[in-house]
C-alpha cells in the first residue's frame, strides 16, 4: 500500500470511531437526563395551550370564561385533576423578574431575580409537587384579595438564609405588587432538565389580572391521555373558544418533545454512519486479505507439500494484513483468518473436495 492509501485506511478509522463515540455519548446524555428528578410527576398528562385573546376574550370575561371550562374539565371521565400555569414546565421557556426584598427600595435595593409562574389554586396537587410548610392556595386568593405567594427552596434559601421565609413580604417594582409569602413547596425544574433550579416565585393566577392570557393547561388521568383528547377539545368548543387555538401534547412522559426527538436522531444518525464506515473499512480490508491471499495460492500449495507446519502459513496471513493496513490499523488476527482459510482451500483442493481458486465475491 502507498502512503496516501495508509493515511486514508487511518483516517477513515479514525472518522469512524469518532463518529461512534460521539453516539455513545448524546445516548448517555439522553439516559442521564431521563433519570433527572424533576420534581414533579411527569406521568399520565395531557397538555394543551389556549391563546383566549384570540378570540377577543379578556380581563373578567377572560376569567369567567376559564372558570367554565375548568367546570367541563374538571368532571370529564377519566380525568383526576386539571390545572394551568403561565408557563409550560421543561420547555425551555421561562419568565423572570427582579424582586425587592424587605427594607429595600428601587434605588437602594440590589437585583434579585427570580422565576416566575403564575397557577391555578390546585396546580401542586395537580403536578404532585408537596407542599412543605405553610399553606397552598385558595379559591378566596381572588383579585381583591391581599397578594400572596408561594416560593420554592431554593428561592428561600438564596434570599432568606437561616430565616424562615414564610410570613416575608417581597415587592415586584415592575408591576407595584406586594406579595406575602404563605407557603414553599419542594424544588422542581422549571425550564430545562439541564439547568441548575433557580428560585421560583408562585403567585394565584386571579391575582395577575393583564399577565392572565395564553395558559399552559395540564390534566392528570386515570388512565391513558390520548382517550380524552377529542373530550378536551369538545369542552373547549362548547365554551365558543374555537378561535383561540389549541396546541396539544399528550405525554406519559413531560420530559418527552422536540428536544428528545432531535438528540435520539442525532445519536442514531452518528451510530449509523459509524457503524457504516467501519463496515465499510472491515469489507475493503478483508477483500484485500483476500486478493493477496489468492494471489499466494499456489505458493503456499507448494510449502504445504514440503510439510511447511501451519504456524508458517498462519504468518502468510500476517503479511497479508501488513500489505493491507489491517495490522496497523485494525486487528492481525483477520489476517491470519485468511491465511488460514487459504491453508483450508489448499488442503481440499488436494484432497479432491474443493477448488483452490478464491471466491469472486472477495476477489473484485
Amino acid at each position: 500500500m502507498s502512503r496516501l492509501s495508509k493515511a486514508l485506511v487511518v483516517a477513515q478509522v479514525a472518522l469512524s470511531l469518532l463518529l461512534l463515540i460521539g453516539a455513545g455519548l448524546f445516548i448517555r446524555t439522553m439516559y442521564n437526563l431521563q433519570r433527572v428528578n424533576l420534581g414533579f410527576n411527569q406521568d399520565n398528562l395531557l397538555l394543551f395551550a389556549l391563546q383566549p385573546r384570540q378570540g377577543g376574550y379578556k380581563e373578567e370575561r377572560l376569567v369567567q370564561f376559564y372558570r367554565q371550562l375548568f367546570e367541563r374539565l374538571d368532571n370529564l371521565p377519566g380525568v383526576r385533576s386539571a390545572t394551568f400555569g403561565r408557563v409550560p414546565l421543561i420547555a425551555h421557556y421561562g419568565y423572570n423578574t427582579g424582586i425587592l426584598l424587605p427594607g429595600e427600595t428601587e434605588k437602594t435595593g440590589t437585583e434579585h431575580i427570580t422565576n416566575r409562574q403564575m397557577v391555578r389554586e390546585n396546580y401542586f396537587s395537580t403536578m404532585e409537587i408537596p407542599l412543605l410548610r405553610g399553606r397552598s392556595f385558595s379559591p378566596q386568593d381572588a383579585a381583591h384579595a391581599p397578594k400572596v405567594a408561594i416560593v420554592n427552596e431554593t428561592f428561600g434559601r438564596k434570599f432568606f438564609p437561616n430565616e424562615e421565609v414564610v410570613g416575608k413580604h417581597v415587592v415586584d417594582p415592575e408591576i407595584k405588587h406586594e406579595f406575602e409569602i404563605v407557603g414553599v413547596v419542594a424544588d422542581t425544574k422549571y425550564d430545562s432538565q439541564r439547568r441548575e433550579i433557580q428560585p421560583l416565585l408562585y403567585t394565584p393566577w386571579l391575582q395577575e389580572g393583564e399577565e392572565i392570557g395564553e395558559m399552559y393547561f395540564s390534566l392528570r388521568t386515570a388512565g391513558e391521555p390520548t382517550a380524552l383528547v377529542s373530550a378536551v377539545r369538545q369542552a373547549g368548543t362548547r365554551s365558543r373558544q374555537q378561535s383561540a387555538g389549541y396546541r396539544y401534547q399528550v405525554t406519559n412522559d413531560a420530559r418527552a418533545g422536540k428536544a428528545w426527538g432531535r438528540k435520539r436522531l442525532y445519536a442514531r444518525l452518528l451510530s449509523f454512519f459509524g457503524g457504516l464506515a467501519l463496515s465499510a473499512r472491515g469489507h475493503w480490508a478483508l477483500g484485500r486479505a483476500g486478493v493477496f491471499v489468492a494471489q499466494r495460492t499456489n505458493e503456499i500449495g507448494i510449502r504445504m507439500a514440503l510439510g511447511a507446519q501451519a504456524a508458517s502459513v498462519l504468518k502468510l496471513g500476517d503479511l497479508a494484513g501488513n500489505e493491507t493496513g489491517v495490522a496497523r490499523t485494525g486487528d492481525r488476527r483477520v489476517g491470519r483468518v485468511w491465511g488460514g482459510a487459504a491453508s483450508w482451500r489448499v488442503n481440499t483442493s488436494r484432497s479432491g473436495r474443493g477448488s483452490a481458486r478464491w471466491p469472486s465475491s472477495f476477489t473484485a
